[in-house]
């Protein structure tokens, strides 16, 4: 009995489906014009399903709309498309704040006016079509960026995503690739937020001259934040580096009106934290490209880097003769230290480099045939001046070990063995 009441069961469900699906192919064959698909409370899944169903071949989905939306839909029937889409452009920029399910409906009907190519209704004026996208894009990242929600029947709704792709269909994929940034920094947690606002402030720097100024403002509550959380990780590996490659062009973009001021810091800020762990190479790539040069600094990265000779000109030019001196001496650069040496009064390395002039006068007099005419032992008496002009004192080669008399203690070697001959004798 439990089976055939099972197999009844079966076989209702299965025709329920079939009487539900030729009620759909009835009222989807039979409208001429349009067609209104009308849910009361539907789910999620629901919404998400039927939009897959109605969704046109191209461009974005016509997705759903509020009650209140058809109704001002129905009742604007008798305008012409031009009017009707200023007057969802409008509605759906005003009511963002006030009424976000209405505002983010209007903007998609405001897009599905526009049709698709080959319909009677298709809008084919290319800046209308644009106006009609950047005002979808500006709603649904608006909506997003201030964490409005809307209501289940709406469907699940990725905003982000939704103005990345209406952004994208109006030819402009820069803002399209910096909006799902914005989403991901919004979206992210912990260590991996700071990545995103790196990626984000660098999205926004290249699309430059696509950022339109509803977005500037909407996103100026949050770019300090952003920069404080890139501040607290500013000095850790490369990222002083990182930090002026993409910041200076993000200011710009966003139209600080400290940018210059702004850079100029943080240049400063950079060299420093690089000279600090010991990367002047790193910092001298910063300091050889500042508008405004920084002799000081840049002479230290020099000598720290070796480049002694640049270093020494610049200290020469800040008056800093000891610094330069120093330089001078590692290169070496014998003349330009003795002459600097010599307008240094009382300097304690004066003495030495002087006696190294004479002594290089001498050796400058040395005779032509001078390899020929000294004997070795002169040379060997050569070689203990200069050494001890050097200073050098060389050791004295150690006193053999006496040989140890007696046994005690002592291993005696054992002679070696006699060689024996063979001995031939005569029978």
């Amino acid at each position: 009995m439990h089976e055939k009441a099972h197999a009844a069961s079966h076989g209702a469900d299965t025709l329920g489906k079939r009487l539900a699906i030729d009620q759909l192919r009835v009222a989807l064959s039979r409208p001429t014009e349009r067609l209104i698909w009308v849910d009361v409370s539907p789910d999620g899944a629901t919404v998400t399903d039927v939009g897959r169903l109605l969704r046109p071949p191209s461009e974005l989905a016509l997705l759903p709309m509020t009650a209140e939306a058809l109704r001002t839909s129905l009742d604007e029937e008798e305008l012409d498309v031009d009017e009707r889409l200023q007057r969802c452009e409008r509605d759906a920029r005003q009511l963002v704040a006030v009424k976000p399910d209405l505002a983010w409906s209007r903007a998609q009907e405001a897009v599905s006016l526009l049709g698709s190519p080959g319909e009677i209704t298709y809008v084919a004026d290319p800046q209308a079509r644009r106006t009609a996208y950047l005002t979808l894009c500006e709603v649904c990242f608006q909506l997003a960026f201030r964490k409005k929600s809307l209501p289940p029947e709406l469907g699940r709704v990725d905003l982000y995503l939704q103005a990345s792709e209406a952004a994208h269909i109006a030819g402009m994929a820069l803002l399209a690739s910096a909006l799902q940034v914005i989403g991901g920094v919004e979206r992210a947690q912990g260590f991996e937020r700071v990545n995103w606002i790196a990626k984000a402030v660098q999205q926004l720097a290249e699309a430059r001259e696509q950022l339109p100024s509803w977005l500037i403002v909407e996103i100026a509550s949050r770019t300090e934040d952003w920069l404080q959380e890139l501040d607290r990780h500013f000095d850790a590996g490369d990222n002083p580096l990182l930090a002026y490659r993409i910041l200076p062009p993000f200011f710009e973009a966003l139209g600080f009106s400290d940018a210059k001021t702004r850079t100029a810091k943080l240049a400063q800020r950079a060299v420093r934290t690089l000279m600090k762990n010991r990367r002047h190479a790193q910092a001298l790539s910063i300091l050889e490209r500042l508008p405004e040069s920084q002799p000081k600094l840049a002479a230290e990265c020099y000598e720290e880097t070796g480049d002694f000779a640049k270093a020494a000109g610049i200290y020469v030019g800040l008056d800093d003769n000891d610094k330069a001196l120093r330089c001078y001496r590692s290169v070496p650069d014998f003349a330009a230290a003795l002459n600097l040496v010599r307008r240094m009064e009382g300097h304690t390395a004066r003495p030495s480099l002087e006696w190294l002039a004479e002594l290089d006068g001498v050796l400058a007099r040395r005779p032509k045939n001078f390899n020929r005419a000294m004997t070795a032992p002169e040379k060997k008496l050569l070689e203990g001046m200069l050494e001890r002009g050097l200073g050098v004192q060389r050791k004295k080669p150690a006193a053999r070990k006496a040989a140890a008399k007696g046994s005690q203690g002592k291993t005696t070697k054992k002679p070696a063995p006699r060689k024996r001959k063979n001995v031939t004798g005569a029978d």
